[in-house]
């Protein structure tokens, strides 16, 4: 068994790489058309969906994160190795055309393969809350902050780059193609089997730079066409940030507050870091009344002498689940109001609605209102038994607004 390269075959190592490379991007690609053809479905259903699809949503994107950054690294270990070993020589270099052109899709698939999955990474370390990376490597990136904008950015440049990735994919595929079935060369057999009868190839392949900056332009021409498009885009929404005349508010003071019965004994705690976008305006009539986009900050529960084994793995895991997130559409209704939407705590999103009710002083809006939550639906304490922790928590939010400049 050859395990390194040599002037006209691939090693065992390089084989393995380059199919274990190939199998992880065709099962993530696969999975990741899955997970997004489902989260369109949860965006455009004008029902919503049940918990199970949710759920199994969430599943397929952490999959196909996960599977991103077995990629990630194994990708970088193949292109070191490559980086170290003789490269076999084209079967015709003559055709200087046809070297050129494999060449530069060689360095545009490593750039893709690091690019891709990298972009993603940064795209989950800037978003809050959803569908979390499986294993001990955890939700954040050093330097990446929470930031909408940011999120937008690599979402943007992970999409680009995606189908770079595939386009060059196949390329190298119909090339591998024509030297099998038109040129009937070794091409393809030496990458299969690492042998050929190549006794003519008495020196390893040469760098060539012009390939590595063809592929270095068109990566750098695709980053920054972009980067242009998500300005543009934030642009946008910023100028349509409130849709059918809501009128945006700007958050005064939240004040989130549980309750909850531990050993029969009821205890209150109450979280004090809120962020949120909310949009409003009171029909006349029933209908739609805006939206509230709410972000909590899981660390700053304060629950008295509770608090740190609350925050601990047990139950919150604000460690490995720092932030809990609403996300609803607001509606007017014959006895009150509705946030119709999603609470995801622990990255387990779940279905509610809460009816809240609104006092107007001044120029100044008073939103209040309750729900009752099952904690095991978020699975909070599950090792806690219904003796020890009443599996109902009840909630309560009073949140005071002024009108956004």
């Amino acid at each position: 068994m050859q395990l390194r390269n040599t002037s006209s075959q691939f090693g065992t190592v390089a084989r393995t790489l380059h199919w274990l490379t190939a199998l992880g991007v065709l099962v993530m690609a696969i999975i990741g058309f899955w997970a997004t053809s489902n989260a369109e479905t949860l965006l455009t259903s004008e029902t919503f969906p049940s918990d199970d699809f949710v759920a199994r949503t969430v599943f397929l994107f952490s999959l196909h994160k996960t599977l991103g950054i077995l990629v990630l690294f194994t990708a970088l270990v193949r292109i070191a190795w490559a980086m170290s070993q003789p490269r076999p020589a084209p079967l015709h270099p003559e055709n200087r055309l046809e070297t050129f052109i494999a060449g530069t899709v060689h360095w545009s698939l490593y750039g893709a393969l690091v690019l891709v999955p990298l972009t993603g990474w940064v795209n989950h370390a800037a978003t809050s809350g959803f569908a979390p990376i499986w294993g001990p490597i955890g939700q954040n990136l050093p330097l990446i902050p929470k930031s909408n904008a940011l999120a937008e950015l690599f979402s943007t440049l992970h999409w680009l780059t995606g189908r770079l990735l595939l386009a060059a994919i196949a390329l190298h595929v119909i090339g591998a193609l024509k030297h099998h079935l038109i040129d009937r060369d070794a091409t393809l057999m030496r990458m299969l089997r690492g042998r050929a009868d190549l006794r003519q190839m008495t020196a390893p392949a040469r760098f060539e730079t012009a390939p590595a900056i063809a592929a270095l332009t068109i990566w750098i021409s695709l980053l920054a066409a972009g980067t242009m498009i998500s300005l543009q885009q934030t642009s946008k929404d910023s100028l349509a940030s409130k849709p059918n005349g809501a009128t945006q508010w700007q958050i005064l003071h939240a004040n989130l507050e549980f309750r909850l019965q531990h050993r029969g004994q009821p205890l209150s705690g109450q979280f004090t870091t809120l962020d949120a976008t909310l949009l409003f305006d009171d029909p006349p009539a029933p209908g739609p009344a805006g939206a509230i986009n709410a972000t909590v900050t899981v660390s700053s529960l304060n629950f008295g002498p509770y608090t740190d084994v609350t925050l601990g793995p047990d139950i919150l895991d604000a460690d490995f689940y720092p932030d809990a997130s609403f996300k609803a559409l607001l509606e007017k209704t014959e006895t009150g109001y509705l946030a119709n939407g999603h609470l995801t705590i622990r990255d387990i999103p779940l279905h509610i609605q809460i009816p809240f009710d609104v006092a107007a002083q001044n120029d100044i809006l008073e939103f209040t209102g309750s729900v009752e939550l099952d904690r095991f639906d978020f699975g909070i304490g599950v090792s806690l038994g219904e003796d020890q922790l009443n599996p109902i928590i009840s909630l309560r939010f009073e949140v005071t607004a002024t009108q956004a400049p």
